[in-house]
């Protein structure tokens, strides 16, 4: 899983390099992963949508690999995606590195586009890469719902971030009603 999430966030300067065909892969792979985990009864209900990347569509470090991978899932299966939620300003530190936004500060940045609010979502699929802290989700989830007040937004991801147990320097003690 590691090397998918690594393949699939090499920077979009790397286009044309040798290693550009692993993102490519990656892409592939995922959208072929989704088809087939997500349930029928899902893709058949769900508006899927990609959680846009940390930079916006004018900023030449724009990265398409949640769109795409959207592609490759509906090319597989036939469902309702969308370009429903943009980011409108590219953030110079993704949710992902360092410092992390909270969800009002990530919230300000997204708009849902008005000409893709029809027909109005049943239920709505936000497709990520990785969950690490939940920011990005709980600030898109804001915005749309803010939108669609009586939908409900799901998260769909690629992984999610493990982290490791605390280590506490003793063993817990064993309870045999645990």
């Amino acid at each position: 899983m590691n090397q998918l999430i690594y393949n699939l966030k090499k920077p979009v300067d790397r286009r044309g390099q040798r290693d550009w065909v692993h993102k490519e892969r990656a892409i592939e792979n995922a959208g072929r992963a989704f088809a087939a985990a997500l349930p029928d009864w899902f893709i058949d209900q769900a508006t899927i949508i990609a959680m846009p990347p940390s930079k916006s569509r004018n900023d030449l470090r724009y990265d398409d690999r949640m769109e795409r991978i959207l592609h490759r899932l509906q090319a597989i299966k036939p469902c309702d995606v969308r370009d429903l939620l943009i980011q409108d300003a590219s953030r110079e530190i993704p949710a992902h590195d360092g410092d992390r936004p909270g969800p009002e500060a990530l919230a300000q940045g997204y708009r849902i586009d008005e000409r893709a609010i029809e027909p109005t979502p049943r239920v709505i699929g936000l497709l990520d890469d990785v969950l690490v802290t939940g920011s990005s989700f709980k600030a898109a989830q804001s915005v749309l719902q803010a939108s669609f007040p009586n939908i409900r937004v799901v998260g769909v991801y690629v992984a999610r971030r493990i982290f490791a147990p605390a280590d506490f320097g003793f063993e817990p003690i064993q309870n045999d009603d645990q």
